[in-house]
């Protein structure tokens, strides 16, 4: 018992260390330790593992407890999931944009996931003209086959490449920051601007 006990407090101190000075292939390996049985840890989300651990580290100014660690990772691979959801509803609404029906358009956006502001049934028509205008634009001027830099809705930086699939939280050494695609940013700042317009002259009628 005392043997096995100093066993998971090395294992403790050493990922404590990790998580402030190590490289993500020595954290990955620190939480998959089987002594400390971390449940549930995601390989391809190592990196906003490692964000999310710092920030409660830097926080409390002294070593998580294994309970505190499986906390940040369960958050973490939610967050992860939503962030997921966020970016194949952007596709949806990438889709949508190239198609002919606003009604189905204006649904995309309504989804949760994305979680648009000032959307309103009354422009779904102007939306769809001017997004799949602005969707043009981009991908005259950007790199069909590059990847498109996400914030995610706490703040973060996430990749995804529409064409192949691919996503991620670390920037892909082929990043150019050229998209062809439209940021939920971008999207969002389109559709505040229509419902804008739309809303003033309501007020001038």
């Amino acid at each position: 018992k005392a043997a096995h006990d100093r066993s998971v407090g090395g294992a403790m101190e050493r990922l404590n260390r990790l998580i402030s000075v190590g490289n993500e292939d020595e954290l990955l390996e620190a939480l998959q330790n089987s002594i400390l049985g971390l449940k549930n840890v995601r390989p391809e989300n190592t990196h906003i593992y490692r964000v999310l651990l710092s920030q409660v580290q830097d926080a409390k100014g002294k070593d998580l407890t294994r309970e505190e660690i499986q906390s940040v990772i369960d958050n973490s691979n939610e967050y992860s999931d939503q962030t997921n959801a966020l970016v194949t509803g952007l596709d949806a609404v990438h889709e949508c944009i190239a198609g002919d029906d606003p009604q189905v358009l204006l649904e995309a956006l309504q989804a949760e996931a994305v979680s648009f502001r000032s959307v309103v049934p009354e422009c779904q028509e102007t939306y769809q003209e001017r997004l799949r205008d602005a969707l043009a634009a981009k991908a005259e001027a950007g790199d069909p086959a590059g990847w498109t830099e996400e914030t995610t809705l706490q703040g973060h930086s996430y990749y995804h490449n529409r064409r192949t699939g691919q996503r991620q939280w670390t920037r892909p050494e082929e990043f150019t920051g050229n998209s062809a695609d439209l940021t939920r940013q971008e999207i969002q700042q389109l559709l505040t601007r229509v419902t804008g317009e739309y809303n003033r002259q309501k007020l001038l009628e």
